[in-house]
């Protein structure tokens, strides 16, 4: 859960965070393209440029509470 990672994240104290996210030529890219999560694959892989970001949601929340969950962690 989100509060597991971020208890975690206050106890061992990561540099740095990342979002998963699915690049081509992988299962997770696969498996986001067959569910339609993937549109025009080139404006997504151009999004790519802009590491940190949340580039595609792969949960039921809201992209605001995941980031709001990364600054905390960051934070912590």
């Amino acid at each position: 859960t989100l509060k597991e990672t971020l208890e975690f994240c206050q106890k061992w104290k990561p540099e740095v965070v990342f979002f998963c996210t699915p690049y081509p030529q992988t299962e997770l890219w696969d498996i986001c393209k067959s569910k339609g999560l993937i549109g025009d694959t080139k404006e997504y892989v151009e999004k790519l440029n802009e590491q940190g970001n949340l580039t595609l949601n792969l949960t039921e929340l809201p992209d605001e509470v995941l980031i709001r969950y990364k600054a905390l962690i960051q934070e912590a």
